[in-house]
C-alpha cells in the first residue's frame, strides 16, 4: 500500500518544515503543490523530505477544493492508493502503523477523518485515490464521497499552528466573499449558510448571524446540523439578552438531536440567569448524563463541531452554582469536585494526544 502526503503552498517557509517532519517517516511520498511559492519554501521542504520529495506547480484559482482535487489526482499519479491531507500549518501525529491496518482493512470506505488534539472536531484526513468523490467547495471545503459507506476515524491526531490576528481578520474577509458565492452556487446545502454565519459572527456582525443561522434551520435536513445550528442561534439571542427566544431554541435543537449536551448547559445557563434555578439544575443534570465522567459519553457519536467542555465540566460547575444558590451544601461540594475530576479529565484527554508530537516549535 502507498501513502503519499498533499501539501497545498504559497510560501510557508516557516512553518512547512515541522509539518512535513509530522509525517516524512510514516508516508511513502510528500507531494507539495506550489500555488505561488516565492520563497524558500521547497528549499525547506527538500531539506526535511529528501529524496521523498516531489513538488508540482498548480496555478491558483481562488478556489480550495480545485487545488486538493488536483494535489489528489498528482498522488494517484505517482501510484498513491491513500493520499494523507496535510497543511502547512498542521502536524498529524498518532498510530500510522494501525492506520495503515485500517486503510487496508476498510476496503468499501473511501475518505477517513482523525480528531484535532482537543477534541473540538473531526476532518477528513486520508483519502482512497480510487474514489469517485472529489473535495467540494472554495473554502471550508469538504469531501465528497462517492461509496455508500463513506467515513472511518482513524488513531491520528492533528495540531494547527494558532493563527495571529491579523491572519484571522484575513481568513473571515476571504471567506466571507467565497462563502455568499457558494451559497448563491448551492443555495440547498445546509453547510455554506452555517459556515456564513459562523464566519459573520466571528467578524463581529452578529444580527447577521443570527438571521443567516435561522435561515440556515429551514434549508438543513441534518438532525446533528440542525440541532448545531439551534445552539448557535440560542446562544447569540442569550447575548442579546432575548432569554424566551435563547430558550426555544435551545428546545428546537434537542427534538432534532437530544444528544447534544451543549443545549441542556446553554439552557441551564440562561434559566440561571432568570433565577429559575430549579430548571437550572434539572437542565445540568440532564447535560451530566450525556457527559464523559458520569454520563454516556455521546462525544463518541458526534461528526461535527462541538463545543467540548459541555462533555467534561461545564455540567458540574452550572450545578454547583445552583446548588450554591439553594443553600444545598452537600450537593454544592459533590459537583465542584466532579468539576475538577471533569476538567482535569478534559485537559489530560488533550495532553495525551499532543504528548505524542515530536515538536510543535513554529
Amino acid at each position: 500500500m502507498k501513502l503519499i502526503s498533499t501539501t497545498l503552498s504559497n510560501g510557508n517557509q516557516g512553518h512547512i518544515a515541522e509539518a512535513l517532519k509530522s509525517v516524512v517517516d510514516h508516508v511513502d511520498l510528500c507531494l507539495v503543490i506550489d500555488t505561488g511559492i516565492c520563497d524558500g519554501t521547497l528549499k525547506t521542504a527538500n531539506e526535511v523530505a529528501k529524496n521523498k520529495l516531489k513538488m508540482v506547480p498548480f496555478k491558483w484559482v481562488n478556489d480550495f477544493a480545485a487545488a486538493r482535487n488536483f494535489a489528489l489526482a498528482e498522488a494517484r499519479k505517482l501510484g498513491a492508493d491513500f493520499a494523507l491531507t496535510l497543511d502547512c500549518d498542521e502536524r498529524i501525529f498518532g498510530d500510522f502503523a494501525s492506520t495503515r491496518m485500517m486503510l487496508d482493512k476498510h476496503q468499501k470506505v473511501d475518505c477517513f477523518v482523525a480528531t484535532a488534539h482537543d477534541l473540538v472536531y473531526c476532518k477528513e484526513r486520508i483519502i482512497r485515490t480510487s474514489s469517485t468523490g472529489r473535495w467540494t467547495g472554495a473554502t471550508h471545503e469538504y469531501f465528497e464521497c462517492g461509496t455508500v459507506q463513506v467515513e472511518s476515524t482513524v488513531p491520528l491526531v492533528f495540531f494547527e499552528i494558532p493563527k495571529s490576528e491579523l491572519q484571522l481578520k484575513l481568513k473571515y474577509q476571504r471567506d466571507l466573499e467565497l462563502l455568499k458565492l457558494q451559497c448563491r452556487v448551492s443555495p440547498k446545502v445546509a453547510r455554506w449558510p452555517l459556515l456564513l454565519a459562523s464566519t459573520l459572527y466571528e467578524m463581529g456582525q452578529k444580527h447577521e448571524a443570527l438571521l443567516t443561522f435561522e435561515n440556515t434551520l429551514s434549508i438543513s435536513t441534518e438532525p446533528e446540523e440542525k440541532a448545531w445550528i439551534s445552539c448557535r442561534s440560542a446562544s447569540i439571542c442569550e447575548e442579546f439578552g432575548e432569554f424566551d427566544r435563547a430558550l426555544n431554541f435551545c428546545l428546537i435543537g434537542m427534538r432534532f438531536f437530544p444528544n447534544m449536551p451543549e443545549l441542556f448547559c446553554l439552557a441551564g445557563a440562561i434559566c440561571l440567569r432568570l433565577q429559575r434555578l430549579e430548571d437550572a439544575t434539572s437542565w445540568g443534570r440532564m447535560a451530566t448524563t450525556l457527559g464523559i465522567i458520569s454520563g454516556r459519553d455521546v462525544l463518541r457519536h458526534r461528526q461535527g463541531s462541538r463545543k467540548i467542555e459541555a462533555y467534561f465540566e461545564d455540567p458540574f460547575k452550572l450545578l454547583a452554582i445552583c446548588y450554591q444558590k439553594l443553600g444545598d451544601v452537600d450537593n454544592q461540594k459533590r459537583s465542584l469536585e466532579l468539576f475538577e475530576r471533569a476538567k482535569l479529565a478534559r485537559l489530560k484527554a488533550a495532553q495525551s494526544q499532543l504528548a505524542e508530537q515530536p515538536t510543535l516549535s513554529n
